[in-house]
């Protein structure tokens, strides 16, 4: 029994600095993600922000999300890039900018990712160039 009490005595203590959890319900999958993309994996910051965005495992909150996909673009994640870009583009948690969701998806796009390409073209063709 007094295991158990010190593994949620220790639990809580780790939520407690987290800033996000402090005040939200949030998984240990969250909690796990956010340790390694706070080390710089950027695979795991655009899964943090990917899990602010959409509310996986953690309250939705996009001004946070769009932190995070901006933190792993500016190290060269494609996909953070077309993230970025549809935030912008549905203005959630930023203004409405089609001009900023433009050259996100362009990044994006040169980087390779799929999502990213289609989402330029449309740009390109809604611009009419």
């Amino acid at each position: 029994m007094g295991y158990l009490s010190i593994f949620f005595v220790s639990l809580a203590l780790a939520l407690a600095d987290n800033h996000y959890c402090s005040t939200n319900k949030c998984t240990k999958d969250f909690i796990k993600i956010l340790k390694k993309a706070e080390s710089g994996d950027t695979k795991s910051q655009n899964k943090v922000g990917e899990m602010l965005h959409f509310g996986e495992g953690v309250e939705k909150n996009f001004s946070e999300a769009r932190g995070w996909y901006l933190k792993a673009s500016e190290s060269g994640h494609a996909e953070a890039a077309n993230h970025l870009g549809r935030l912008y583009f549905n203005g959630e948690g930023v203004e409405k900018d089609y001009k900023e969701a433009c050259k996100w998806y362009k990044v994006s796009s040169e980087r390779g990712d799929k999502n990213g390409r289609l989402n330029y073209k449309r740009c390109l063709k809604s611009s009419g160039t």
